[in-house]
């Protein structure tokens, strides 16, 4: 078995563990990317989130972003495309702004909010230089990045990151720094959590509000996220109905998966989707009554929703808040074969799901439980004081990473 250490989202809590199944790992109080284990205190290696623009300030996910159509440099006066007043964050007088994106690079920092002549002009304290080829965007307000993605597109071996906020989808290219808008969300009121995959060579997103889009890697020129299939949604019987949100999405041997899903405006969480593998060439065609293996299936046996997918060896486990199941590939039409699991016990958290280097997957039970897929007992037993004051109504945001330096969930 691999360690625990449970931690708070301000690193100050820690649970002292047990030697038998558990070493004691603790993250020490005020410390930022230091470890203690057995006595002693290490950093933690690894690259931080953290996107900085030429002047080593942290960028922003903004909440709104316009373009600019030009820059009076005499003026220190800034024109966009929109309504500044009119956006998530009204922009006042003092507030400090982002240009982003542009080819001027002198230009790419924070600016002053010195002045609002009109809701489409900003006047800057500092001085500004001229737009030059692209002037950019102005960022305004910030919001807290959801997920993190790491791509690196095949051929070019350019490594991107995409980031998920509630109003964004956002492209980071580190060469020039750009953080460029590729999706706005439509009602970022709804958008709690995103789930950003690779599939194929492509990369696919989803939040449950918006369209499935995906990223067309070999099409899109501008690294443009859409809509997945259709302009309007997912075709997935050869008529006008659409699937046209998802909770869930999983890449399973070639085989795009979505769960929880929205189809023709009915709701049913109980439901995998997978697009089926077209002899035509199209490698996400989701039409059950068309030329490839697409189908559905619904996990009705139990009345818990879905609750995400993870992989344990070479099968595909879909997680219910009140069972798992398994699947494979079997070379029948029907794609895939499912079986339950013996152990009678949900999912609580579709985040929380997780592998070791070994492969073995953990995750937090229904029941408030630390459970791995093969071990029929909680292997959180000795810390069932801290499992079970978790608050169950926020047990769906817990998430879990391996560590393999530490070898340490």
């Amino acid at each position: 078995m691999v360690d625990f250490a449970i931690q708070s989202s301000k690193l100050g809590i820690a649970e002292n563990m047990p030697t038998v199944l558990l070493s004691e790992a603790f993250m020490a109080k005020g410390s930022k990317n230091v470890h203690h284990r057995y006595g002693r205190y290490d950093r933690m290696r690894g690259r931080l989130a953290d996107l900085v623009d030429s002047e080593g300030v942290k960028i922003k996910a903004p909440t709104d972003v316009y373009v600019i159509s030009s820059i009076n440099t005499a003026l220190k006066r800034i024109t966009i495309t929109g309504d500044h007043s009119a956006g998530a964050t009204v922009l006042a007088v003092g507030d400090t702004i982002r240009i982003n994106g542009g080819t001027t690079e002198a230009n790419n920092i924070t600016f002053t909010v010195a002045s609002l002549p009109t809701t489409a002009q900003i006047v800057v304290s500092e001085t500004i230089s001229s737009a030059g080829a692209t002037a950019g965007n102005v960022f305004v307000g910030a919001t807290p990045v959801i997920r993190y993605h790491r791509h690196i597109k095949l051929g070019s071996g350019t490594e991107y990151f995409i980031l998920g906020t509630k109003y964004h989808l956002f492209l980071w290219l580190n060469s020039d720094k750009p953080l460029t808008v590729k999706w706005t969300n439509t009602v970022p009121a709804e958008v709690e959590r995103w789930e950003i995959i690779n599939h194929l060579r492509n990369v696919v997103a989803t939040n449950d509000s918006d369209f499935v889009l995906w990223w067309d890697i070999d099409s899109s020129a501008g690294n443009d996220f859409e809509a997945l299939d259709n302009a309007d949604g997912i075709d997935y019987d050869g008529t006008a109905k659409r699937l046209t949100k998802c909770k869930y999405v999983t890449s399973y041997e070639r085989y795009l998966v979505l769960g929880h899903t929205t189809e023709a405006g009915t709701a049913y969480p109980q439901r995998e989707r997978w697009a089926g593998l077209a002899t035509g060439g199209d490698d996400i065609d989701f039409d059950e009554n068309g030329d490839s293996d697409a189908g559905s299936k619904d996990f009705t046996t139990t009345p818990g929703f879905l609750k995400g997918f993870a992989r344990h060896g070479d099968n595909l486990v879909i997680s219910k808040e009140d069972s798992m199941y398994k699947s494979w590939l079997v070379t029948a039409d029907t794609v895939f074969e499912w079986q339950e699991y013996t152990l009678k016990v949900g999912n609580a958290s579709s985040d929380s799901l997780v592998n070791d280097k070994a492969g073995r997957l953990y995750w937090l039970g229904s029941d408030l439980s630390i459970r791995e897929i093969e071990t029929p007992q909680p292997i959180s037993t000795a810390i069932d004081v801290t499992i079970k004051q978790l608050n169950s109504a926020q047990a769906e945001f817990i998430q879990a990473t391996y560590i393999d330096e530490f070898e340490e969930i």
